[in-house]
């Protein structure tokens, strides 16, 4: 009888320790599946978001391609006037915009806006400019696009409109003095004009659609366009 008695005891000892072990490895795998299921879920909304977010450089890249110069240029600060902004040589890299005709295109050389300063937006002839350079996107040896006032964006297509001749607007207020360097641009941002400092200005009331910006009437270049408020105050 005790025999009897002495080995139920061990075999429910036994079945007290296997479950205790049993027990303990059931939580462990459940942490790790746990664990694992919360990687797994959170993997790929972090990747989404990743994917979703281009970085702004490469858009930029996209809108300003570089082209070289064939021969020595020279810059117009504004179509249409005599006023020479800088020269530049052969070689040099310049940012082509649009073509404003079939003779002249708006272009600009990131390069004097440290070096040098107002202006480095200006006016060239397209004869001047060569093909592209090999940059970031974009392969070198291609021409200078022919197509008149309308320039890259991000669009869907690529390519935007330029509002050359912006239409008028009503004035509240006339001979409103630029007090810093600015430029002209179209309801796009396309750039339209440079405006130095000192000239003056006709204010309408009509905000662009970022509304950092507000319609004015420019006298010097006979020309409607936005302006920066900033440039205003």
């Amino acid at each position: 009888m005790s025999r009897l008695v002495a080995a139920a005891k061990n075999k429910e000892g036994m079945f007290v320790k296997v479950s205790a072990r049993l027990r303990t490895a059931v939580l462990a795998a459940l942490s790790v599946l746990l664990a694992a299921g919360l990687t797994a879920s959170a993997a790929p909304t972090a990747l989404a978001g990743t994917a979703s977010d281009p970085a702004p450089e490469t858009e930029r890249d996209k809108l300003l391609i570089f082209y070289d110069t064939t021969a020595p240029c020279t810059i117009m600060t504004n179509y249409g006037q005599p006023a020479v902004a800088w020269q530049t040589s052969a070689g040099t890299h310049l940012v082509w915009r649009y073509n404003i005709d079939a003779t002249w295109a708006m272009i600009s050389q990131p390069s004097r806006k440290d070096s040098v300063g107002f202006p480095w937006w200006g006016v060239t002839q397209r004869s001047c400019l060569g093909n592209s350079i090999k940059q970031k996107d974009y392969p070198a040896s291609v021409p200078v696009p022919s197509s008149i006032q309308t320039g890259r964006s991000q669009q869907e297509d690529g390519w935007r409109p330029v509002q050359w001749n912006v239409p008028p607007s009503p004035i509240v207020r006339r001979g409103v003095k630029v007090t810093r360097n600015a430029t002209l641009r179209d309801p796009a941002h396309f750039v339209l004009g440079n405006v130095p400092a000192t000239w003056q200005v006709d204010l309408t009331a009509t905000p662009s659609p970022t509304s950092w910006w507000i319609k004015v009437y420019v006298p010097a270049l006979n020309r409607w366009g936005y302006i920066e408020r900033v440039a205003l105050s």
